[in-house]
């Protein structure tokens, strides 16, 4: 199997798109060791991107007209087919749902869905993402010949959104990093870590951006409460430009209590992987997740998860940690309350059963698929 996958989100710092498309490639390298996997990028990965088994693959680095400054969208739907059809691709998979316009020969078109964000929530975007990059989201969606969904919950919307596509079979799976997992954290560390962040008793953990659906500004608001009742303060890593959203409204009104929150923006692995180790609780409240990432990787850490029962996150999270139906404020602080105060219930929910989400599993369906279609 000849499988060319285009790798334009490795050009960018390792998040979202780019960590699961490294955990997938390592994978398929190791499980299905008889595919021949090559990456074509219009330029070198950044810095960021580590873990890639280069002995095991090929990589293009091939820029569509030498150094000039082309859209990597261009490249992919002028310059990347080309690629594809001189390699006599068997299939070309984008780890996102986009595939380019041009013939890409006899190729199988693989596509990953991620959520579908774009019909739920498309008036929280940009009009250039709305005018632009979601009519290419719907149009590859309905031509893929191969279509890879991160969960149950987003296959299931596919179903609801695109009835009339030409793939109605999908296969469903996707997992974090192996490198997530529980370490041994040293008290000078942790000395460090509360010192570095201001933390005196414990903190909850937030990892994410400041997309609306993520919805911020309701943990934000009941904060303070918590903080006053308990003592932990709430870290909040990955919201870069806070200042110029609404959360700056939230925490510098003049009644907040600074000492609730702390952002730590961008940090490199090796300080998230301390943090989810370190937090007492991660908590999201996000208003719907195709997946919910940060959650498994903390699960993942053996860090308790606190999550709204909606969309992806009920089958991610709801049998190996709490969620919390309904927006009440009120009843939020009371459960997170209770959970902080009860460290026989925070024990129970350190060793859930992730086997669901092993990466091995996953690829041998994905190849199961494939050899099916």
């Amino acid at each position: 199997m000849n499988l060319i996958i285009d790798c334009r989100v490795l050009t960018k710092r390792a998040t979202g798109v780019a960590t699961y498309a490294i955990d997938a490639i390592r994978a398929i390298c190791k499980y299905i060791p008889d595919w021949h996997l090559t990456l074509v990028s219009p330029k070198p990965f950044h810095e960021s991107i580590v873990g890639l088994p280069e002995d095991r693959v090929d990589i293009i680095i091939s820029p569509m007209f030498g150094n000039a400054k082309i859209p990597n969208v261009v490249w992919f739907h002028l310059h990347f087919p080309k690629i594809a059809r001189r390699l006599k691709a068997d299939i070309v998979w984008v780890p996102r749902p986009e595939t380019p316009v041009l013939s890409v020969g006899n190729a199988k078109r693989m596509i990953t869905v991620h959520d579908v964000v774009g019909k739920e929530f498309r008036q929280t975007m940009t009009w250039k993402v709305r005018l632009f990059a979601l009519p290419f989201v719907d149009i590859s969606i309905r031509k893929a010949d191969l279509i890879w969904c991160n969960s149950n919950y987003t296959f299931g919307k596919l179903n609801e959104y695109y009835p009339d596509r030409k793939q109605m079979a999908s296969v469903v799976g996707d997992s974090c990093s192996t490198k997530f997992q529980k370490i041994n954290v040293s008290e000078q560390d942790k000395h460090s870590v509360y010192t570095e962040y201001g933390i005196k008793k414990g903190f909850i953990l937030f990892v994410g951006t400041l997309e609306p659906r993520k919805n911020l500004s309701f943990l934000l608001q009941i904060m303070p409460e918590i903080y006053n009742r308990t003592g932990y303060k709430l870290l909040i890593v990955g919201a870069s430009g806070w200042k110029n959203s609404d959360v700056a409204t939230i925490v510098s009104a003049p009644d907040y209590n600074k000492d609730a929150v702390t952002f730590a923006k961008y940090i490199e692995f090796d300080k998230l992987l301390q943090l989810y180790n370190l937090a007492a609780l991660y908590v999201s409240t996000a208003l719907n997740e195709g997946f919910g990432m940060p959650q498994l990787e903390a699960m993942a850490c053996g860090c308790p998860v606190v999550s709204p029962h909606n969309s992806a996150m009920i089958e991610v999270v709801s049998s190996r940690g709490l969620t919390i139906e309904g927006w009440d404020k009120e009843y939020w602080i009371y459960q997170l309350c209770n959970l902080l105060d009860s460290k026989q219930r925070l024990d129970e929910m350190k060793n859930p059963d992730l086997s669901e989400y092993d990466w091995k599993d996953i690829i041998m369906r994905v190849k199961k698929y494939v050899d099916n279609i």
